[in-house]
């Protein structure tokens, strides 16, 4: 996961915000976790551990 893929999901994040929604990630390869974890982004996306299916 790069620059271009943060901003995608923050994208993502802003559009579903003004829609009152809200965005959660599961399932993180470790790169993009750590990603997640450097940029700030688990401040405001929630990071699920385990999905009911």
């Amino acid at each position: 996961m790069d620059s271009a893929g943060v901003g995608l999901v923050l994208g993502r994040y802003q559009q579903l915000s003004k829609e009152g929604r809200k965005l959660a990630v599961s399932r993180l390869s470790n790169t993009a976790y750590k990603v997640f974890e450097l940029s700030g982004l688990f401040e405001i996306i929630e990071y699920l551990k385990e999905v009911q299916r």
